[in-house]
């Protein structure tokens, strides 16, 4: 099986993010979730979306453990610790997910009876749920996919009019 992933290691990732990403979120909901549509309101949907979005990372995690050990580690947490831009680029990229996502729930919390009853921490979690999630889902769409992808794509044969 270890030689079957280390083969294909971007199939590996893929499966294993669905798996868990989709697994995660049946156990937070339950099975019974995907026909009934209560869980929104019964308190499991935060829960179920930093689940579902945990499992590129997690995977990723798990999968580069697996094909490069602690060399890969150092691969793909290496560019984590390089500043290429000012810190105002970063903000930009990282700050919309959060403060989008504390205005729905602002919003919502003037109207739901779910947030309207004094809930209002939802609406803090929701924004560092947001922020979190984005950054940790980063690391194995980018740190992965995007790194195993760019190799594969190198080690094409050229043809003269593809470029190299």
């Amino acid at each position: 099986m270890t030689s079957l992933i280390e083969k294909h290691p971007l199939l590996a990732y893929y499966l294993l993010t669905f798996a868990l990403s989709w697994g995660g979120f049946l156990l937070v909901v339950g099975p019974g979730s995907l026909v009934n549509t209560n869980w929104q309101a019964e308190g499991a949907f935060l829960p179920a979306v930093m689940v579902m979005l945990a499992g590129p990372s997690v995977a990723a995690l798990l999968l580069t453990g697996l094909v490069d050990g602690r060399a890969g580690y150092r691969d793909m947490f290496s560019p984590l610790r390089k500043w290429r831009v000012g810190i105002r680029w970063y903000a930009i990229a990282i700050l919309p997910a959060p403060i989008v996502a504390a205005g729905v729930l602002f919003a919502l919390s003037l109207t739901s009876p779910l947030l309207v009853t004094g809930n209002k921490t939802a609406v803090v979690l929701g924004g560092l749920g947001a922020a979190v999630t984005t950054i940790l889902e980063e690391i194995g769409w980018t740190g992965f996919a995007a790194r195993r992808s760019q190799r594969a794509v190198r080690s094409w044969p050229t043809c003269g009019w593809w470029p190299p």
